[in-house]
């Protein structure tokens, strides 16, 4: 009995020490939001719950399946793919953290635009996930405690950094700091890495950062937000001239060295051509567009006649792509140096049978903010940097604590350089001169888009202005031509546009097809003689 006994307290024994003593961390999945160890339809019901607000889980991290920092339709999208076996979501090791808090970003005194942007961006993210600020300082400042040091500065750390191609960025630990660097605007990816792996109690998990910077690949992850940037009668030739003429001056307004979308990694080009009224013989031809047409094509998918807006070629009202993304419950943002009555982001917000009518075109924008329909409206930003500055203001506002969105940029003043009915003062240095502010504003949503993974940013133009030379001249007294117009393209899907030429309609329904829209437009042939 004795002998019994003393066994059984030996294995009391046992038990106890084993529920006492603390289980080492065992890797997770994100997806496994039930943390039952498996990804199953019950973890689709618990993240359409978060969503919606009704529901809560501990650790919302597991609910991230694309590591952008927030959580919307995209990871729920991703969460099905795991399910049904074409998605492998990453792993969380609940391992070595550290608080964000303890951070100081450093940047150099003479940081580029992009490391700066990043900075910002960083300081955003991080007080969007965890609610912490975090303390921005140059390189001239003396090192003390942990730093997330952005691109090239004074401090040892930086050497670590590895040399970046094109779409390249890095990130890892160098001693006790964290390094971001990247190639240009690429650098933003770096900070999407980082900010994946900040908890919203302001933890890193210092496990999950590589031992020590390299290279990696941007990789864009399914889209839930675009952000469309038109140059306004901004033919390849705009571009070419803007290089060159920038090229011979000793002084500049902008920091231009090329056009920045020109690395991003699809580029192609597209034709912009309108409709004419209908024939006789029930068909319609290809014409010369204007820009309240050319808009309209790029916003509904629809091709149209001349000085329409949202109206397509048959007379009816069609959606734009910014109604689409409200009615979709997303923020949306339309802004230009132009009037915001002005043809092209007046088709982004209104329906109406010539871009002439301001007053009705007026009123319906007034309704549309009054009414909560459209989140960020403005216009008549002509001044140096005032692009840039709204590009920023619209974006912060509209990515905040959003499932997704979409904005609409545009420089207005390109064609107006080039088209004299607006006036004789305008001349070749103001070509350059918009060109080279529309690029700032680029440079920005760039960074700013491989900042945050889900987001899709496309540069074109409505149609080109002038038949612009290579020195500048106006060689047609301002008139719009058919030449195509260059396509830039970053995110998820865009390799559809690399070396290739598309259409301004196909480039609204791609734009459709992110918010879920697999049926946007229609193709009506127009006679090319």
């Amino acid at each position: 009995m004795r002998k019994i006994l003393s066994v059984f307290l030996a294995l009391a024994a046992v038990l106890c020490m084993v529920l006492i003593t603390p289980v080492s961390a065992v890797s997770r999945y994100v997806g496994d939001l039930d943390a039952n160890g498996r990804i199953t339809a019950a973890d689709v019901v618990i993240i359409k719950k978060l969503i919606s607000g009704t529901e809560a889980i501990d650790d919302q991290r597991f609910a991230d399946l694309n590591l952008d920092g927030r959580i919307n339709a995209s990871d729920v999208l991703l969460l099905k793919q795991a399910i049904a076996g074409k998605y492998t979501p990453p792993q969380i090791d609940d391992g070595e953290t550290a608080d964000i808090s303890e951070y100081t970003v450093v940047v150099s005194s003479s940081a580029t635009e992009y490391e700066q942007y990043a900075a910002e961006l960083l300081c955003d993210r991080v007080a969007e996930i965890s609610g912490i600020t975090l303390t921005v300082a140059d390189d001239t400042s003396e090192a003390s405690g942990r730093e997330i040091i952005i691109g090239e500065t004074t401090r040892t750390e930086s050497a670590s950094s590895p040399q970046l191609s094109e779409n390249q960025y890095a990130f890892g630990k160098s001693g006790d700091s964290i390094i971001l660097a990247g190639k240009d605007y690429m650098i933003g990816g770096a900070v999407a890495e980082f900010c994946s792996l900040v908890s919203s109690e302001g933890k890193i998990t210092l496990d999950k950062l590589p031992d020590e910077p390299a290279a990696t690949d941007y990789a864009p992850v399914v889209a839930n937000s675009v952000i469309l940037m038109i140059g306004d009668g901004m033919g390849p030739n705009h571009i070419e001239f803007t290089s060159r003429y920038v090229a011979r001056q000793s002084s500049w307004t902008y920091n231009y060295s090329g056009f920045t979308a020109a690395a991003f990694p699809a580029k192609g080009d597209c034709t912009t051509v309108s409709a004419s009224d209908m024939t006789s013989g029930g068909q319609f031809k290809a014409t010369v567009t204007d820009s309240a047409a050319a808009a309209t094509a790029l916003a509904t998918g629809w091709k149209t006649q001349n000085k329409k807006l949202g109206i397509n070629l048959f007379g009816q009202n069609v959606q734009n792509i910014r109604e689409l993304a409200a009615s979709a419950g997303l923020k949306t943002a339309v802004i230009s140096t132009e009037e915001t009555t002005g043809a092209t982001p007046a088709a982004f917000t209104v329906h109406n049978v010539s871009r002439s009518n301001i007053d009705e075109i007026s009123a319906e924008q007034t309704e549309l903010i009054n009414s909560g329909a459209i989140t960020y409206l403005n216009g008549n930003l002509p001044g140096e940097h005032q692009l840039l500055e709204e590009t920023k203001k619209a974006l912060g506002i509209i990515s905040s604590d959003s499932n997704g969105f979409f904005a609409m940029i545009e420089e207005a003043y390109i064609d107006k350089s080039c088209d004299r009915s607006y006036g004789s003062t305008y001349t070749r240095k103001d070509t350059a001169l918009f060109v080279s502010r529309f690029d700032e504003a680029i440079k920005y949503a760039a960074t700013f888009t491989a900042a945050h993974p889900g987001t899709v940013l496309i540069v074109t133009a409505d149609h080109e202005t002038g038949a612009l030379s290579l020195t500048g001249d106006v060689t047609n007294n301002g008139l719009h031509t058919d030449t195509p117009v260059p396509v830039y393209a970053m995110g998820y899907g865009v390799e559809q546009f690399n070396g290739v030429t598309t259409d301004n309609v196909k480039i609204g329904r791609f734009m459709a097809s992110v918010f879920g829209a697999e049926s946007f437009g229609i193709d009506v042939p127009l006679l090319t003689d």
